[in-house]
């Protein structure tokens, strides 16, 4: 019977890590402050720094529709900011905290520093390079038709804040495009269509070895 418990909360840890991924409804990008507004899974979100640029804040943005992304995105906001060779630096802030947030990342010729923060490459370029806290890409991509190189990161952990240094080769003031992403957080329903699921295959498991639907749980969890 344990066996037909465990199961049951397999499937519901199932149902949770296959959570669509949200990205962030931006709401506000203010190129004169160098700051964008917006909002993901509940929580505001605010990223500013040395160089913010430009932003689509309608969900026309198709510059994500790659498979270099993970996933990819029809249409969607995006934020751009500015890479140097003096180094810049950007500050994503959150107000709750968002555990393994992701990044795409659009035309990126320089290197990203997130010192202190372990970082995953989910998909990308081959020219799309993470090492360690560090993400960094190639000026035209080796002529592949696409600005620089493109990819999707996770950022390992729990975070309210991230911070870090875009770093570009020397004489190149580099454009990224930039969209945050995170599981989705499940609706109430689903929580209960999960629990109901570990229900059922715990009946169902009694009722094949008993032939009825009586069951005492101090017997079948001992």
């Amino acid at each position: 019977m344990k066996t037909t418990i465990v199961a049951g909360f397999l499937l519901a840890a199932a149902t949770y890590s296959n959570a669509q991924i949200v990205f962030t409804d931006w709401t506000i990008v203010d190129t004169s402050a160098n700051a964008a507004v917006g909002s993901l899974n509940s929580a505001s979100v605010t990223f500013t720094g040395s160089d913010i640029n430009f932003g689509v804040t309608d969900g026309s943005f198709t510059g994500f529709n790659f498979s270099f992304f993970d996933p990819p995105l029809a249409t969607s906001d995006v934020v751009e900011f500015k890479a140097d060779p003096s180094v810049f630096t950007y500050t994503i802030s959150l107000s709750l905290a968002l555990t393994n947030p992701r990044l795409h990342l659009a035309s990126l010729g320089s290197t990203l520093d997130f010192s202190g923060i372990s970082l995953t490459k989910l998909s990308g370029q081959s020219t799309f390079v993470v090492s360690g806290s560090t993400v960094t890409g190639q000026v035209d991509a080796g002529g592949s038709g696409f600005n620089d190189s493109n990819g999707t990161i996770q950022l390992n952990g729990t975070f309210t804040s991230i911070t870090f240094t875009a770093h570009a080769p020397p004489a190149i003031s580099d454009g990224i495009d930039m969209q945050l992403g995170v599981a989705a957080v499940p609706e109430p329903s689903t929580y209960a269509t999960a629990t109901l699921c570990a229900a059922a295959l715990i009946v169902s498991r009694c009722f094949r070895r008993r032939g009825h639907l009586t069951f005492n749980p101090a017997e079948h969890l001992s």
